[in-house]
């Protein structure tokens, strides 16, 4: 895998994290938490368009998280770049949601922990929860 691949890697499994880290803000537990105009944030950034989730889904369909890096050739540098600043941003949005509460800087461990995974191993390690 050359240095432009595994970049790409590096991007497209940060996002996966992040976007399962945003999903457990949808959870009950967790939405009690939040003010109406966060809980409206979550709801935004999982469901709409032009999000993280909706832009690979757009370039890659059903199952897309799931997929081999040799399955996205549709994803374009471009595409990348997009995916890493709604990346960047989802996780800015994740820490204030952290902030004060006993999950705070638990996304930054994790994807610290977890960056030399793949996507199918985290899946495997965390599909007991």
């Amino acid at each position: 895998m050359n240095k432009e691949s595994k970049e790409q890697d590096l991007i497209f499994k940060e996002a996966f994290l992040v976007s399962n880290f945003l999903l457990l803000w949808n959870i009950p537990q967790r939405q009690n938490l939040l003010d109406n105009k966060q809980m409206l944030e979550v709801q935004n950034r999982l469901w709409n368009k032009n999000t993280l989730d909706a832009l690979v889904l757009e370039r890659l369909g059903d199952e897309a998280w799931f997929k081999p890096s040799s399955e996205r050739k549709q994803l374009k540098v471009k595409d990348y770049q997009k995916i890493k600043e709604l990346t960047e941003e989802t996780k800015q949005f994740i820490r204030r949601l952290e902030k004060g509460t006993k999950w705070e800087g638990t996304m930054d461990k994790e994807l610290e922990i977890n960056r030399n995974k793949s996507i199918q191993q985290w899946i495997t390690e965390n599909s007991s929860y």
